[in-house]
């Protein structure tokens, strides 16, 4: 009894901490408002990242893609089919897309198209940035919608509670979190996954200078990539510890996500082979 009441003084401990460091980075990167406007036409929502098999799944045909919601993620628009799907949502979390220091030629380019589409689409971008890019984005057709990404790790169901109100989400260590998380946000009643392979650990190798090195492929590319540092946004390279702990808390926010799905009655559905993701329904 004295062992199980410590444990429980020390977890509510704990959760008073996490709440008041949340608190103070929510009122430094974030804000207590909910953008979500839930104006969506269709039920079904398809997400298409950027891994490999998306290119042979784009090829084959991809099933309800018509009658589905289309969200697409960072360099999406450069490829052809940016321009005849027509995406609705397009989701960015890099702070390279947005940290002029940071960022560079390609990151521009993609601003520059999103600015210049010619249909109704939402751009979802994390609020610490919102105030800088929405004037970037100043277009007839592009909707500028941030999203509060800082995750909240005290008590369970205050935590479900945030989510709701579009006030946290698990750790964006990928731009399909927050892509998965506004979706099911926006109120859709099921959500497809494509191009998630989700496989960098079969890329990861350390070179002579023992820095871990990796070869990014993404549908999109014309010829297989060079083998090059895995480098943080400021230039740093990233230590293989830092990397596999990086990856796990990104896995483990996929099982967040599930697990909010299904207190909002939303069915995710991962349909990209060989997936790495353990989290989601097989389609």
């Amino acid at each position: 009894m004295i062992g199980k009441l410590i444990r429980s003084v020390i977890y509510h401990f704990n959760c008073v901490l996490r709440s008041f460091f949340w608190l103070l980075l929510q009122m430094r990167r974030g804000c207590f408002r909910n953008f979500y406007s839930k104006e969506i036409k269709k039920s079904k929502a398809i997400v298409l990242a950027t891994g490999p098999s998306l290119k042979a799944a784009l090829e084959m045909g991809i099933d309800d893609l018509s009658s589905s919601d289309i969200c697409v993620v960072n360099e999406f628009c450069k490829h052809p089919k940016f321009e005849e799907l027509k995406p609705v949502m397009y989701i960015l979390a890099d702070p390279l897309y947005f940290v002029e220091e940071w960022m560079g030629d390609s990151d521009r380019q993609t601003i520059e198209i999103l600015s210049n589409v010619t249909w109704n689409m939402t751009v979802y971008v994390p609020y610490i940035y919102y105030k800088g890019i929405r004037g970037k984005l100043d277009s007839q057709y592009v909707k500028v919608c941030p999203y509060n990404s800082i995750p909240y790790n005290g008590w369970h169901n205050i935590k479900l509670y945030l989510y709701k109100k579009g006030l946290s989400m698990p750790a964006a260590q990928n731009v399909l979190i927050p892509s998965i998380f506004n979706a099911i946000n926006s109120g859709y009643k099921e959500i497809d996954l494509y191009g998630v392979d989700h496989s960098w650990t079969k890329e990861i190798r350390v070179n002579d200078k023992n820095q871990v090195c990796l070869c990014d492929t993404h549908f999109y590319d014309q010829k297989k990539p060079n083998l090059l540092p895995w480098k943080r946004c400021e230039g740093e390279v990233y230590k293989m510890h830092e990397i596999l702990r990086d990856l796990a808390l990104m896995f483990e926010g996929y099982y967040q996500l599930r697990e909010y799905a299904d207190v909002k009655g939303c069915r995710i559905v991962n349909k990209t082979s060989d997936s790495f993701i353990d989290a989601f329904e097989r389609g």
